[in-house]
């Protein structure tokens, strides 16, 4: 992060960088709560803080179209492991728009 740029990876505004950032940081505390914290990376902790209290990011939290997290998604030993069905069940179930499609008027 760059301290002139406030808390943004690359420009003074948000780009494909941050939102992937944000995505990987929030889904990490999301399955470990405090693992970010405790590892002393306070800029990483700052950034994923001051999103997470953006409208935007809100929107797409509370979003049903969001998909929940699977266990292979924070456990970086199943991918080493023999597949397993188990290890794509999502955390939290699927919402009816999460896989719905879009219908135009």
């Amino acid at each position: 992060l760059n301290p002139q740029e406030g808390v943004y990876f690359v420009a003074g505004a948000l780009s494909l960088a941050d939102i992937g950032m944000l995505h990987a940081l929030s889904t990490l505390d999301e399955m470990k709560p405090g693992w970010l914290a405790a590892q002393k990376v306070p800029k990483l902790v700052a950034f994923l803080d001051s999103h997470r209290t953006a409208s935007w990011y809100q929107e797409y939290a509370s979003s049903p179209r969001r998909l929940p997290a699977c266990p292979i998604d924070f456990d970086f030993n199943l991918l080493h492991a023999d597949w397993h069905p188990r290890h794509y069940e999502y955390t939290a179930p699927l919402e009816a728009a999460t896989a719905g499609s879009r219908t135009s008027d």
